[in-house]
């Protein structure tokens, strides 16, 4: 450590440390005729870093003494120390950057460089906060969404200048906030529901989902009233001052509403004018009036989810079309009361002479039609197509067998049980000359003198058409066996007449 005393017979001399040398650190020694002062235990500057020794050298005669001042340097043999091992903090997810969520803090017993703590920032997402190097103060840096992170599991590192270091583990918990709405399962919805369903009948079901925690933490102030009753002043959200209230009230309790944020409520914002409602719970579509396919075969409703913040609700919104399944509440109906065709008696087996036509407000097989001739048809002179409603001839009229035929056609639809419809078809079969007149007789025969006179009625000539009036009249004219041209015929009545004198000699 230093020369104490150069002494020509120093073995005569005897040195020691009379005072400031506590728990024995330093020692006295005789070194090559010297003697010098050493360190005999281990030192630490932090735990003193400044001796005052008294030295006391004797001849056994003489005394003297001496003061020597030992400064302790130091060197790097102590790690930072942190404060605590584990740090928590509960802050909501949308706290603002650069906003102060904790402070680290370390000491180092050493110092100058070597106590001169800087502090880092280590873990999975450690980039969405800022340690700062020199006071330790924890910032938010970037946004943060608890949906997708909700916590930060990091280390906080306190390094000195001679790279030792101790570290803390930061766990950062992150409040929900209502920042996203429910979402629908699906965008749009489909429910099918017969026409003749009850009301009140549960059609189908929506969902929806709110990715929130929903637990909010609310404070209660209260101001004290001059009657002792308290009366509720603010109702503040977590992180919300009450301001200039807090000196006059006091926080009366601090209440937890669990799942307001995820907690879904359904309405309708469109119930299609009050035929359609939704369980404000579960989200079950209900029917409130009855259906008509035929009056409106669909409808869309709007169907609103909301969560249940009271500071900010949010709303999202799906369709669903309800489709109106028809049953067979409706019969044919035919376009016409009642047909009525012409047809001409020569017209040929296989013609078709009409068709009836019949619809029904249903759908599906239950508006599929078929026709049929239920009666008037006994001598199956007709036929239908069951399918289009066509007659056709099937076998030869005759007008003058049956000037008229009286269908009466069915119309039957493909429900369970089937609905019908009838019509009346007249078919009026025209008549064409297909008859010839016959004569009430064959021979005709008469006595006349041959004295009468011009005029004279000979014989009345009867004779019958089957055809109608228009091809029945009846023409009568001599066409053989008078050959003098004695004697006329009423071309109308047939009534034969003598129209010239006769002379019975000379016509034999």
């Amino acid at each position: 450590m230093g020369d104490l005393k150069r002494c020509p017979r120093l073995l005569h001399i005897a040195c020691l440390i009379a005072g400031g040398n506590p728990k024995g650190k330093f020692a006295l020694g005789l070194v090559q005729n010297e003697w010098k002062v050493y360190v005999k235990r281990s030192l630490d500057r932090e735990e003193q870093d400044v001796y005052y020794l008294n030295i006391t050298a004797t001849d056994g005669l003489f005394v003297t003494q001496a003061a020597v001042e030992v400064t302790v340097t130091d060197v790097n043999d102590n790690s930072p120390v942190c404060e605590q091992v584990a740090y928590t903090a509960l802050f909501p997810e949308d706290i603002p950057s650069n906003k102060v969520i904790l402070k680290i803090s370390a000491k180092d017993a050493d110092i100058g460089s070597n106590g001169e703590i800087r502090y880092s920032l280590y873990g999975p997402g450690n980039n969405k906060f800022f340690l700062d190097p020199e006071n330790g103060e924890l910032k938010s840096l970037a946004p943060l969404d608890r949906e997708k992170i909700p916590v930060y599991n990091l280390v906080a590192r306190a390094t000195d200048g001679g790279g030792r270091f101790c570290q803390s583990e930061i766990h950062l918990i992150l409040e929900d906030v209502n920042d996203n709405p429910p979402v629908f399962s699906s965008n749009h919805y489909t429910a099918c529901v017969y026409e003749n369903t009850a009301t009140k009948a549960l059609l189908t079901r929506v969902q929806a989902t709110d990715p929130d925690v929903g637990e909010m933490t609310f404070k209660l102030y209260q101001l004290l009233k001059e009657s002792g009753e308290l009366s509720l002043v603010e109702l503040g959200i977590w992180g919300t001052e009450p301001g200039e209230l807090a000196t006059q009230a006091g926080l009366v309790k601090n209440y937890m509403l669990p799942g307001v944020n995820r907690k879904v409520t359904y309405s309708l914002a469109d119930s299609a004018d009050g035929y359609f409602s939704v369980d404000r719970s579960s989200g079950i579509i209900i029917l409130e009036h009855p259906l008509d396919r035929e009056l409106q075969s669909s409808y869309n409703i709007s169907v609103k989810a909301s969560d249940q913040s009271i500071v900010l609700t949010l709303s999202s919104f799906a369709t669903v079309t309800i489709t109106v399944l028809d049953i067979n509440d409706n019969p044919p109906v035919f376009e016409r009361r009642d047909y009525l065709v012409t047809v001409p008696e020569d017209t040929s087996p296989g013609t078709e002479v009409l068709s009836v036509f019949a619809t029904s407000q249903d759908i599906g097989t239950n508006a599929e039609i078929t026709y049929l001739i239920r009666s008037g048809n006994e001598k199956g002179k007709f036929n239908i197509n069951s399918k289009t409603g066509a007659i056709s001839i099937s076998e030869s009229l005759d007008y003058e067998s049956c000037k008229d035929f009286y269908l009466v056609v069915e119309a039957k639809d493909g429900g369970t049980p089937a609905l019908s419809a009838v019509t009346t078809v007249n078919v009026n079969v025209t008549d064409v000359n297909d008859n010839a007149p016959k004569f009430s007789q064959v021979v005709y025969s008469a006595v006349i003198s041959e004295d009468a006179a011009i005029g004279d009625s000979v014989i009345m000539l009867i004779a019958e058409d089957l055809d109608s009036p228009s091809n029945g009249q009846i023409h009568f004219s001599i066409v053989s066996g008078d050959q003098d041209n004695e004697f006329s015929v009423d071309p109308g009545s047939g009534l034969v007449k003598v129209k010239k004198k006769l002379d019975r000699e000379r016509v034999r």
